[in-house]
């Protein structure tokens, strides 16, 4: 499944949305964890920001590693 803007010039398919979406979450729960620690965190704190990179992570990892139906359907066959 494709989704069109303007056109055809512009494409982009659900899979390259989400590797693009995990990584800006990536980005933006590193900024924020800095952000914060730089103006000091308790250690509870600290877990929470430890807890939600390591979180944004895991799930742009598991977006990037995560088989294709079409190739699982492929390897089965």
């Amino acid at each position: 499944m494709r989704v069109e803007w303007i056109g055809d010039e512009a494409m982009i398919n659900w899979t390259e949305l989400g590797e693009w979406a995990t990584a800006f979450m990536v980005v933006i729960c590193g900024a924020l964890t800095g952000h914060y620690a730089a103006e000091g965190m308790n250690a509870i704190q600290w877990a929470g920001a430890i807890s939600a990179v390591l979180g944004s992570v895991t799930l742009a990892v598991g977006v990037r590693v995560w088989p294709a139906r079409q190739k699982t359907q492929r390897a089965r066959d």
